[in-house]
């Protein structure tokens, strides 16, 4: 139910690019200073890189800082060490802790405090409303609730904005639920929504007759085929999104055109293979993130400088809002195509291997690729 709102903060949202330029930098500002003045990670890794806070002025600065990886992050938890010294705030100020996957390796402890869940949020209350959605929708979310916290992100963000959020946690739940609650959005990962719609369509519910107007897509990078068909599918517009246990969240709005990084919440720069400075404007490269608290005086249980995940992206430097691609939407940093699991996607190009089709239940030819994984 759109309710023609096309901002969640228009303020932020629509700010010229010099202005969003300053904020961000501000905000790196506070970051490494907080971060020295409350981690014990960084104060140490300051000092052992001779690094004095006040020489980081500006975005650039950041290029002079080094990589910090996931498994930093490990050798500065337990069992390696007594404590997590990554964390910044007291044990009473935390509200929840987090692991990621473990994929890669041990799982990395996050922790954050309500401050953080607020502004974990926000950013997915942005994204939400620029992909239509607004009070009265209700979403089905596919995504598993527990250590991660994509779904858990995603029903906080509802409340900001009036949307009611059907906890599912994986797409297996009966049909039944589409044709009681009616929800008029569903979120998932594209295979999840493929089987169900062959369940629905098993059940006498066509998934172009149900009540859905809206597919957001995530945990996993897809190729533009795969979008296509999920969309005639489904007989609607299909939206991805990207989000990282570490505090990434990036979506597309109505336009279609790339995620949106909400830049003052969190700060992605891509950098060459070998992290010798930033990539030119639509080259690809590792992502390295930065996350500015969102203001003054917040006080976040996670800072992150310059942490080196394991995906990687192409990244498009944005023009004024009045100039933007997406006519109307915020002129924050867009990620072009996607910004891709580290399975997924190299840094000159898409890793895709042809469809399971009879696994998946799609008719040969339909989807050309899917995500390559390990």
């Amino acid at each position: 139910m759109n309710s023609g709102k096309r901002f969640f903060n228009e303020a932020i949202e629509t700010m010229e690019r010099g202005d969003l330029d300053a904020l961000v930098d501000e905000r790196i500002r506070y970051t490494v200073n907080y971060a020295y003045e409350h981690s014990p990670f960084y104060k140490k890794w300051f000092r052992e890189h001779g690094i004095q806070p006040a020489d980081v002025r500006t975005h650039e600065d950041l290029q002079e800082l080094p990589i910090i990886s996931g498994q930093t992050i490990r050798e500065h938890q337990p069992l390696e060490t007594a404590e997590f010294e990554f964390r910044s705030r007291d044990w009473p100020e935390i509200f929840t802790l987090h692991e990621t996957s473990g994929t890669s390796g041990t799982p990395k402890a996050f922790f954050l405090s309500w401050e953080d869940w607020q502004r974990y949020a926000e950013k997915y209350a942005r994204s939400f409303v620029s992909q239509g959605f607004g009070p009265g929708d209700r979403v089905v979310v596919c995504a598993s609730y527990g250590m991660n916290v994509g779904a858990n992100t995603m029903t906080l963000a509802a409340q900001k904005i009036g949307m009611t959020i059907i906890p599912e946690g994986k797409c297996t739940f009966p049909v039944r639920i589409l044709k009681s609650y009616q929800p008029t959005g569903l979120v998932g990962s594209v295979f999840k929504l493929l089987r169900l719609a062959r369940r629905m369509t098993l059940e006498q519910l066509p998934p172009q007759d149900s009540s859905v107007k809206r597919l957001v897509v995530g945990g996993e990078s897809f190729a533009d085929e795969s979008r296509a068909y999920l969309a005639e599918l489904w007989g609607c517009d299909v939206y991805n999104t990207y989000g990282s246990t570490e505090g990434t969240m990036c979506g597309e709005c109505t336009a279609l055109k790339g995620l949106h990084v909400p830049e003052d919440l969190v700060h992605l720069d891509v950098y060459d293979p070998h992290f010798g400075g930033f990539v030119p404007e639509g080259e690809c490269g590792r992502i390295v993130l930065h996350t500015p608290p969102g203001g003054r005086e917040v006080r976040h249980a996670p800072p992150q400088l310059r942490y080196r995940g394991h995906d990687r992206g192409a990244h498009t430097r944005p023009v004024p809002l009045w100039e933007n691609a997406c006519k109307g939407t915020e002129p924050a940093a867009r990620g072009r195509d996607l910004l891709g699991r580290r399975d997924a996607v190299q840094p000159c190009g898409r890793r895709t291997r042809r469809l399971p089709a009879r696994e998946h239940g799609v008719p040969h030819g339909r989807v050309r690729s899917v995500p390559l994984r390990r």
